[in-house]
């Protein structure tokens, strides 16, 4: 059945997807070569049990709507997950918790540059160190590909293309993700 978590004490009940506030950037110029983002320590995993605490921290959120929490233990614990919902109803949430939670850099292959941007973009706008690479963005993708090797980045997307340009996968497997999500 659907999985709910409490709401904290003394907090007004939220549920995933509905923000409580939004941190500051560290978004990166459009077109820029150079990094902006700053060297930081790699993340450390978070237990499964922990993920309505990380919840909570990262994206403000005091329960997670249905099925989310079930989804998002899975993958912390190493299962290979097919997850189908409805419009609206956070899937996203079901690949960024866990890939927070299991530290490292999470890569995102998807074939809506639109999505894409607008995902990169609310990731950016609550703190997280996210960054893509599309046919519109050719010049970014040295100093993008250059975080994601240091370590830099939370969530990298790409386009499903990329996978064929000789040597991006060579790039990955240097510093393997710890998470991707289709």
């Amino acid at each position: 059945g659907p999985v709910f978590e409490t709401q904290h004490p003394g907090s007004p009940a939220r549920a995933a997807g509905q923000p409580q506030s939004v941190r500051s950037s560290n978004a990166r110029e459009a077109g820029s070569e150079r990094s902006l983002l700053p060297d930081r320590p790699r993340r450390e995993p978070t237990p499964p049990d922990e993920l309505p605490a990380l919840l909570h921290k990262e994206f403000g959120f005091d329960r997670f709507r249905p099925y989310q929490e079930a989804a998002c233990r899975a993958v912390v614990e190493g299962h290979d997950l097919l997850l189908v919902m409805p419009t609206g109803a956070e899937k996203s949430l079901c690949y960024q918790l866990p890939g927070i939670a299991r530290g490292g850099t999470t890569v995102v292959i998807s074939p809506l540059i639109a999505l894409m941007e607008d995902q990169v973009t609310k990731l950016q706008e609550a703190g997280f160190a996210a960054e893509r690479i599309h046919s519109g963005r050719r010049g970014a993708t040295r100093s993008v590909m250059a975080d994601y090797a240091a370590g830099r980045l939370d969530f990298l997307f790409i386009a499903p293309e990329r996978l064929a340009v000789s040597g991006f996968i060579d790039s990955l497997a240097r510093q393997p993700p710890t998470l991707v999500a289709i």
